[in-house]
């Protein structure tokens, strides 16, 4: 039983983990395009 929680917090843990990453990249990207593109965009945000 302990075994299987575990392995079930790690899984949860590496998929939350990815999408954190993957969210900061995203959002790294938007601030770059909108800089490029949409000024305005980026001061509202």
């Amino acid at each position: 039983m302990l075994t299987h929680l575990l392995v079930i917090g790690s899984i949860i843990f590496l998929f939350v983990s990815i999408q954190w990453l993957s969210r900061r990249k995203q959002a790294k990207f938007r601030q770059s395009a909108q800089r490029q593109f949409h000024p305005k965009q980026e001061a509202a945000a």
